[in-house]
């Protein structure tokens, strides 16, 4: 079983919402908590609620975006709490609209959080995480990184939550072995302050877009037309109950920790579409005139036994 008591858990974006449920979960563990949040006044209230349960936090405002800072905390942590035990990479920020109305500005904003955030937080802990031999990481993907067309308008997010998915799956081959576990959290609706973050937007800051006028998640993001019904009466659920979730998909070491399982038939709904075009291209191989060539560079010497 995972030990929790006495150590140290990093929790980005873990002032509100499904960051604060899991740190909150890892407190009642007996876990001390590192908040990390952009805005440094509800970092630190996230951090006294933790005090109460009688564990320590700690409050650190920083962007993840931020290498630099992120290594800068990595140090901090390992100085001040002899390491992480739990690493939970899950900051998030989202815009709404058609892509076509998206400035470049916009999908760095989204990608830099999403992808470059867990890419930052994996550099800065994971060698320590390895060397110590115990942990385990916990990314936050989404529903929508399974399915990405269940609800429409949501694109970048949707990208970058495909691409958390593919992240977790390529490193836990890497980690067997070492003793630290990595799972990717996937929830769908949780009560949270995400679908507010797009006042952050570049497009809106710049200018791009008049604030007035600028697609808000709650009013733009839906789901496509022929969306089965379950989709449209899924509850939302509390950040509470996904911390549970979390502690008990660490405490198995789940490659996927699945929020919401009634989404279930979505996703079997996205897998038929490419199973049936795998189907289309074996049978259709031969009549497109499809022969194996030898690549660039190959010989016997080098080509590999069957």
């Amino acid at each position: 079983m995972f030990t929790y008591k006495g150590r140290a858990a990093v929790v980005t974006g873990g002032s509100s919402g499904i960051g604060l449920g899991i740190a909150e979960a890892l407190a009642d563990k007996g876990m001390n908590i590192v908040i990390v949040g952009r805005n440094a006044a509800k970092a630190e209230v996230a951090a006294e609620r933790i005090r109460a349960k009688g564990v320590n936090a700690l409050a650190v405002p920083m962007d993840v975006a931020d290498r630099e800072a992120t290594f800068a905390l990595a140090k901090r942590v390992e100085e001040e709490l002899g390491g992480v035990e739990v690493l939970v990479l899950n900051a998030g920020v989202t815009t709404a609209g058609q892509l076509v109305d998206h400035i470049p500005e916009d999908w760095d904003w989204v990608f830099d959080t999403l992808i470059g955030g867990p890419a930052n937080g994996l550099q800065a802990f994971l060698p320590g995480l390895i060397e110590q031999g115990h942990g385990h990481i916990v990314i936050t993907a989404s529903m929508v990184g399974l399915v990405p067309d269940y609800f429409l308008h949501h694109g970048p997010y949707a990208a970058a939550k495909s691409g958390i998915i593919g992240l977790v799956t390529a490193l836990r081959p890497e980690l067997e072995g070492t003793g630290v576990g990595v799972s990717a959290l996937i929830p769908a609706g949780v009560d949270t302050a995400l679908m507010d973050s797009h006042s952050g937007r570049p497009g809106v800051q710049l200018g791009a877009l008049p604030a007035e006028k600028a697609p808000h998640p709650m009013g733009s993001i839906m789901p496509r037309d022929d969306a089965p019904d379950l989709l449209r009466a899924s509850e939302f659920i509390s950040p509470e109950y996904v911390g549970r979730r979390v502690i008990d998909g660490i405490d198995k070491n789940h490659h996927f920790i699945i929020t919401h399982p009634e989404f279930r038939p979505a996703f079997e709904e996205y897998s038929k579409r490419i199973l049936e075009a795998f189907d289309y291209g074996m049978d259709h191989e031969k009549g497109l005139g499809r022969t194996a060539v030898e690549s660039p560079g190959s010989n016997e010497e080098t080509k590999a036994p069957m």
